[in-house]
């Protein structure tokens, strides 16, 4: 994956324009925004930006470190439990039991 293609940016690209592309795309591509988004353009926005941040803004294939995707979207989930209604329902439900048996006397 080039995660300049996928931000729609050219490959010279600075901090200010990759984070300015990632938030008009994220935005674009938000389901709160646009129910008809598919998840995986999402989450390939959501990539490319994160590979692109872990390696100081620049990318090289060979020398770039590769981005856990899955941790990275677990630990967003963690964090901000109303999306995953969005990713993933099985996540939310099992927040739900936690905060109910948190709240039990």
């Amino acid at each position: 994956m080039n995660p300049y293609k996928v931000l729609r940016i050219s490959e010279d690209s600075k901090e200010k324009e990759i984070k300015k592309s990632y938030r008009i795309l994220v935005k674009k591509y938000h389901p709160d925004i646009n129910p008809n988004a598919k998840k995986e353009i999402l989450l390939n926005i959501i990539e490319a930006y994160e590979l692109l941040k872990n390696n100081d803004w620049e990318f090289n294939n060979s020398k770039s470190k590769k981005v856990d995707l899955e941790s990275l979207y677990k630990d967003f989930l963690r964090k901000n439990p109303g999306y995953a209604y969005y990713f993933d329902l099985e996540v939310i439900k099992s927040l739900a039991v936690w905060d109910n048996m948190r709240n039990r006397p």
